[in-house]
Formats: C-alpha cells, structure tokens, sequence
C-alpha cells in the first residue's frame, strides 16, 4: 500500500510552524505563496515483529523483520511571486533554488 506525505519546505523564521506565512526561500520576504518543487517516490523500512512459535512468553523467539514500503512525497515550497517569475528566467537563480531544495530535501531523509 502507498502512503502519500506532503514536504513544506521554507526556511528558518519568526514566524509560527503551523501558520500559513513563511519567508520566501530564496528572498526571505513573508509570503504565503505555495509552489510545487517536484514529486518523489521512496522505499522506507519499517520494523515489525514476528513470533516464529506460539509461546508468547519467549523473547528469544520474537525477532524484527524490516518491511519496505512504497511512500510518495510531494515538495512544497514557500516562495514569494517575485521570485517565482524570475526563476524560469534567470538561470543562476534557478541553480541556486534546485540546490538549496535538494539540500533540504536530503538533510530530512537523512
């Protein structure tokens, strides 16, 4: 089964977590501009355990199994409308934002 999570990525503020204004990441203007970076799809291992006998009272009997599963994720960033129209055409800018994105993007799944 898939599971689906959604990735906001914007840079450290003032601001509240869970509020609906971040800085831009790129200008660090306050915005509450939302534009979609890329979707992925990654295999995370979980732990789930596993009785080889019906004694329940033997832990050397329980052993950890790591089970994958399929997760998608969807990258959203905080970014102001300058910003986002200037992207497309200025190519230093847009190889400063891809870098900046998969930099953050892999210290979460670190």
């Amino acid at each position: 089964m898939k599971r689906f999570k959604t990735v906001y990525l914007y840079r450290d503020s003032d601001f509240p977590e869970r509020g609906w204004i971040h800085p831009c990441f790129l200008c660090l203007a306050p915005t509450g501009n939302l534009v979609h970076y890329k979707t992925e799809e990654r295999t995370e291992y979980s732990k789930k355990k596993i009785n080889n006998s019906n004694n329940l009272t033997s832990f050397t009997n329980i052993k950890n199994l790591l089970v994958p599963k399929k997760v998608r994720y969807e990258y959203i960033v905080y970014m102001c409308r300058c910003c986002n129209k200037k992207i497309p055409t200025t190519p230093e800018l847009k190889l400063k934002f891809t870098s900046r994105c998969e930099r953050y993007i892999r210290s979460i799944h670190r």
